[in-house]
């Protein structure tokens, strides 16, 4: 899909212009095919991707995660479920970003709604 918004800008006026994927996730439960293994194998997927490029342009792609944290006050159901995290802090599924960065979150009685960058460097 990056291929074809590039593919497009480039054939105009335009020119090259710099694509930033704002929100990507997958929910881990409320609908068909929302499961903790389907949304931990998107994630890990789409991080084995952004670090790599697209066939046409190789290297990162700036990519934020949708998102940090289940947010419990969401509807419909679907819509709790996209967080990495549960609101208690507690990881849904093993994941890493292919540094050494610890994910504890150590904040008590505090509900987040974050994106993080998805970078080889993190």
């Amino acid at each position: 899909m990056l291929d074809s918004i590039h593919a497009a800008s480039d054939s105009t006026r335009i020119g090259s212009v710099r694509v930033v994927v704002s929100e990507s996730g997958w929910p881990s439960d409320g609908a068909f095919g929302a499961t903790y293994d389907n949304a931990k194998t998107y994630l890990d997927n789409l991080i084995r991707h952004v670090n790599s490029g697209t066939p046409t342009r190789s290297g990162p792609i700036e990519t934020y995660i949708f998102a940090m944290f289940d947010e419990n006050q969401k509807n419909p159901e679907l819509e709790k479920c996209f967080g990495l995290f549960f609101p208690n802090r507690q990881k849904k599924y093993p994941f890493g970003f292919g540094g050494h960065k610890d994910w504890e979150i150590g904040i008590d009685n505090v509900e987040f709604n974050v994106t993080i960058p998805l970078k080889s460097d993190i």
